[in-house]
């Protein structure tokens, strides 16, 4: 496919849909969708919103329905059955699709959106060649933390500078709806990552294998709400594993090899080992950021190579109910 096919900038008029999922965080949505009742939207554009809910019982609608009555956009509430965040976040493209959505917009139910969110991102997509935007983590951390995880999870996360082209995740990002359209890319998350992580990775991966451009928008801000049992040593480590084995793990779903980023965390691995001890000389961060690279790079290279802890075996994932 071509790009242009992929982006859809002429349409008249463009319908923004923004989805969040949920699940029994009702104390986190509310003030997810309290943020999102503030949003500014851009001109000339249609905006309108999904929240998809995966408890059968619906315990989300209550809250939802609060904020509906608010809201300054259309409003939807869907129950998913089926158990699992990428059967939820596809239930969000699927509906989207149905309300006639020209782009997509998402951010996660533990996050508060700026009230600029919207119109950023759509001030930098309308007038550049791109298929999609990614936008800047801010993390709140909770009282009591120790100091030392402020400098990892604390502040602005990113790994890029305002323009620069990027690979966005589902917590924050805003692209063209061709790119799940029946008649488009047609792309989904794969439900192989279902309950492991990662299926944003695939996702977006597989669309910039086609040569879609994604810009990153400084503006468009979330701020995350970091709850107290991630606030630990153990939690950071892991899920730096975690994170460094999504790339590779994405990749060979796609069939390929992720041969050169293998390389470069071997590479990794052997001078960390070696400047762990070191560090401890120069204090304690300098000690945790030696072993948070360490953890990174063994995540990335074990899982290039095959390794499956349980948190990447495909049986983990709940399958969609019958």
């Amino acid at each position: 496919m071509e790009r242009e096919k992929a982006k859809v900038k002429n349409s008249s008029p463009n319908k923004i849909v923004v989805g969040l999922c949920t699940y029994h965080r009702n104390e986190l949505l509310d003030g997810a969708l309290e943020s999102a009742s503030r949003l500014e939207l851009p001109p000339n554009v249609e905006v309108e919103f999904i929240l998809v809910d995966n408890d059968p019982n619906g315990g989300a609608k209550p809250t939802f329905d609060y904020y509906a009555d608010i809201f300054p956009f259309k409003s939807h509430y869907f129950i998913e059955p089926n158990q699992g965040l990428v059967y939820v976040r596809n239930r969000v493209l699927d509906e989207a699709i149905k309300l006639g959505a020209t782009e997509i917009a998402f951010f996660d139910d533990d996050e508060i959106v700026a009230s600029n969110w919207l119109r950023a991102y759509w001030e930098v997509y309308s007038k550049t060649f791109t298929s999609g935007c990614g936008g800047s983590v801010y993390r709140l951390l909770p009282l009591n933390h120790d100091p030392i995880l402020e400098k990892f999870w604390g502040g602005s996360f990113s790994l890029y500078e305002d323009g620069e082209n990027c690979l966005f995740l589902t917590h924050n990002c805003f692209f063209s709806a061709d790119i799940v359209k029946p008649d488009g890319l047609g792309l989904r998350f794969d439900p192989f990552f279902n309950q492991i992580g990662g299926e944003d990775a695939k996702f977006v991966l597989e669309a910039a294998s086609h040569g879609l451009i994604f810009n990153f928008v400084k503006e468009a801000i979330v701020i995350e709400r970091f709850p107290e049992k991630r606030a630990t040593f153990s939690y950071l480590l892991k899920r730096h594993f975690d994170g460094g084995g999504l790339i590779p793990l994405a990749m060979r779903r796609l069939g390929r090899f992720h041969i050169r980023g293998c390389v470069r965390s071997i590479f990794c691995c052997l001078l960390r080992t070696v400047l762990i001890p070191v560090s401890l000389c120069f204090g304690r961060f300098q000690f945790w950021k030696n072993l948070v690279l360490l953890s990174a790079a063994l995540g990335e290279v074990l899982t290039t190579f095959g390794y499956s802890h349980k948190y990447y075996k495909p049986s983990n994932y709940i399958p969609a109910s019958s």
